[in-house]
């Protein structure tokens, strides 16, 4: 467990998690915040954190518990906070989470007709999914967000990045982008 004063993190194991959220609201933390995920793909894990705010006091305690991404299942706290409910339809949809007991498991979300994995796992190829299901539009730019980000062994910059797309036909530096040449879309001129 760490602690700054205000804010507190810990970890219980899937056994001991409906008994301490419980104890976590009759401490004071009345207000489920935030349900997120973290897709621990490398550990074959999800980490679900429940933040959980005492309005009273100012403090926060966000609370993980970790469930293997082969059996992603947890029980519902819906019973506790009535809130959860949407949280747990939205992971459900976006991370193939089911929280058992929960009244909206299964029912579409925002991804209506969706028939792909769940497209927050970090195993979901979006570049693929999109190439798959949309055209592409003459006259886009691209960037390619592999080069963006960088490799760990050959980082590269956004500028070495960036590059026209051949059916481009416009020649645009990324300075033209960014504000250096396009100061004049600001109504600003350069002597030159």
């Amino acid at each position: 467990m760490q602690s700054d004063g205000w804010m507190t993190q810990e970890t219980v194991a899937l056994s001991g998690l409906t008994r301490r959220l419980e104890e976590l609201r009759g401490d004071g933390h009345v207000q489920l915040t935030l349900m997120t995920v973290t897709d621990w793909l490398e550990d074959g894990e999800f980490e679900v954190s429940y933040i959980l705010t005492d309005p009273v006091l100012f403090r926060t305690v966000i609370l993980g518990v970790r469930i293997p991404r082969e059996t992603p299942e947890l029980p519902t706290v819906s019973d506790i906070w009535p809130q959860a409910v949407t949280y747990e339809q939205e992971i459900n949809e976006m991370f193939g989470i089911r929280f058992e007991g929960s009244p909206r498991q299964g029912v579409p979300f925002i991804l209506e007709g969706w028939k792909d994995i769940p497209p927050m796992r970090r195993d979901f190829d979006t570049l693929k999914y999109s190439v798959e299901h949309y055209e592409d539009r003459p006259g886009r730019r691209s960037i390619d967000t592999r080069r963006f980000v960088g490799r760990v062994s050959d980082e590269k910059s956004f500028t070495d990045a960036w590059e026209p797309r051949e059916d481009d036909g416009r020649e645009r530096k990324l300075a033209d982008m960014d504000g250096g040449a396009a100061g004049s879309d600001r109504g600003e001129t350069t002597d030159e």
